[in-house]
C-alpha cells in the first residue's frame, strides 16, 4: 500500500506535523495506519520520497518504509506517479491509496490480473476509519483467495 494523505477536515483532534506549520493530520491517523501494517507491505509513494521516513514514519509509530522514487518518467497525458508504481508493484496483489489517481491508473488496474484496489482519498480528509475497513476487507479477500 502507499500513499495514504494525511487531511486536515475530518471530524476527529488534528495536530500539526513538526517543522510543518501548514501540515495538520487526524490524531487517529497512527492508529489507522498502524492496523493497515498488520495486513499490508506498507510503502511511500510521495514527493516526499526520504523525507517520508524522517519525518511522517516517526509521527505514526511506523518503521522506515520502502519508498518509491520518482523520476519525471509519466509520457503526456499519464498519471506522474503510475509509471514507478507500475514498476514497483509488478504482478503483485496492490491497494493504492491516494489523493491524486488519474483515470489511466484506473484503466491500468481493470486490465490488472492480480487483485487491485484503487482508493482515492480526499487530500482534505484524509485516511478515514470507513477507508481503512475497506482497505482490511480487500485484504481479507485477497488472504482467503
Amino acid at each position: 500500500m502507499c500513499c495514504f494523505p494525511i487531511g486536515v477536515r475530518g471530524r476527529e483532534p488534528l495536530a500539526v506535523v513538526p517543522g510543518h506549520s501548514h501540515l495538520r493530520y487526524g490524531l487517529n491517523t497512527a492508529a489507522r495506519l498502524q492496523r493497515l501494517a498488520g495486513a499490508f507491505r506498507l510503502v511511500w509513494a510521495t514527493s516526499w520520497e526520504e523525507e517520508a521516513n524522517e519525518v511522517i514514519s516517526p509521527l505514526f509509530g511506523l518503521p522506515a518504509l520502502p519508498v518509491i522514487f520518482f523520476n519525471d518518467e509519466a509520457q503526456l497525458g499519464e498519471s506522474w506517479k503510475l509509471p514507478a508504481i507500475r514498476r514497483h508493484v509488478g504482478d503483485r496483489p496492490f491497494a493504492y491509496v491516494d489523493d491524486d489517481i488519474g483515470n489511466d491508473a484506473h484503466e491500468w488496474a481493470r486490465q490488472r490480473d492480480a487483485p487491485t484496489l484503487l482508493l482515492a482519498i480526499r487530500g482534505d480528509r484524509g485516511l478515514s476509519a470507513d477507508d481503512v475497513d475497506d482497505l482490511m476487507d480487500f485484504a481479507a479477500r485477497i488472504a482467503r483467495a
